[in-house]
């Protein structure tokens, strides 16, 4: 499963979105970052006058930088990213037996941290799938 399976599986993400539509811009930039294709000339476009890139190379992309306005997404977004990478990503080639991996979410601020860690708790508890995975 890749990130934009998981945000259009009903049994997912997709109950977290109350209007898929407007988030259809982040998507786009999800695509390019997990270096998914993106088909559509249109979302292509969008992805160019955004990042001034001609398209992905489909590679995932290491690190990232967004600037978006206020309450444009990008904590939620992270968020996402980062409940994505802890749970459906396999990391066992990278770690010992017994050893826990750590996602580490990097704000401005404390509060701003708290932000995101909130959202990251919310997306697992109304996930079901994801809920077993609380510890």
């Amino acid at each position: 499963m890749n990130i934009i399976s998981a945000i259009h599986s009903r049994e997912v993400f997709r109950p977290l979105f109350k209007d898929p539509k407007t988030w259809h811009a982040w998507e786009v930039f999800l695509r390019g970052l997990f270096g998914l294709p993106i088909e559509s000339a249109e979302d292509l476009a969008l992805f160019k006058d955004c990042t001034g890139l001609e398209g992905t190379r489909g590679e995932k992309i290491r690190e990232s930088y967004v600037i978006a306005g206020r309450r444009s997404g990008k904590s939620y977004t992270s968020a996402l990213i980062a409940v994505f990478l802890a749970c459906f990503k396999d990391w066992s080639s990278y770690l010992s037996a017994g050893e826990r991996g750590w996602i580490f979410i990097i704000a401005v601020d404390k509060s701003q941290a708290g932000v995101i860690k909130a959202y990251i708790s919310g997306i697992f508890h109304r996930v079901k799938c994801l809920k077993g995975m609380i510890a």
